[in-house]
């Protein structure tokens, strides 16, 4: 009898923007976690380093037209926003982070947008401007879009502190916590030596 295919739970990745090591999360929140996944990790430093790294990004995510300026200030409180992304999605498994949840808050009412209603019941917001506060507000309501289908508690960060990659959960479980297989050794490995240390030699 001839063995049944396993059915594939992770989609190809049709985004030609993707560079990440790990799969896309669906729809817009893959902006979201690429943004989360831009900060320093395993081997590699911060990505948005200055206004002309953040332009570039900008750009390759087309949140803002071509040759749009991004002044230095439009960074830190890009840095901002992933930072407390981040904050809030480690507060599912440790404590609660009411700080980043404020500063959030705070970015959120400067994004300019509008709320439209579609004839078969959904809502979406609507960015009102082409520049950074544009891109601001596309990536909340990504956020908000996830928040209301349920896909954003699927999205979680790498439990290896040195990597931290975000990455979207599609196992059948839904209770994977590395973003990959080395990640898990590379914890499962240092645990071993912290539990078992080497005799000190003569």
């Amino acid at each position: 009898m001839a063995s049944k295919k396993r059915k594939r739970t992770v989609p190809p990745d049709a985004d030609p923007r993707w560079r990440a090591p790990v799969p896309p999360a669906p729809g817009e929140l893959r902006i979201v976690q690429a943004l989360l996944g831009t900060a320093p990790g395993w081997k590699k430093g911060e990505e948005l380093v200055d206004s002309e790294a953040l332009a570039a990004w900008l750009e390759h995510w087309e949140l803002v037209p071509r040759g749009t300026d991004i002044r230095r200030e439009q960074v830190r409180r890009m840095l901002n926003v992933r930072e407390n992304l981040r904050a809030l999605l480690r507060a599912r498994t440790g404590k609660a982070a009411p700080r980043a949840a404020k500063a959030l808050e705070r970015e959120a009412r400067q994004a300019p947008v509008r709320m439209q209603f579609a004839a078969a019941g959904g809502i979406r917001y609507v960015p009102q401007s082409e520049g950074f506060e544009g891109a601001l507000a596309r990536i909340f309501d990504a956020v908000n879009s996830a928040q209301r289908d349920g896909s954003w508690e699927l999205l979680k960060l790498c439990a290896d502190p040195r990597c931290g990659q975000a990455f979207y959960d599609y196992s059948i479980g839904r209770r994977v916590r590395w973003c990959r297989s080395r990640c898990s050794n590379r914890v499962s490995a240092a645990t071993f030596r912290r539990r078992h240390p080497r005799p000190p030699t003569r």
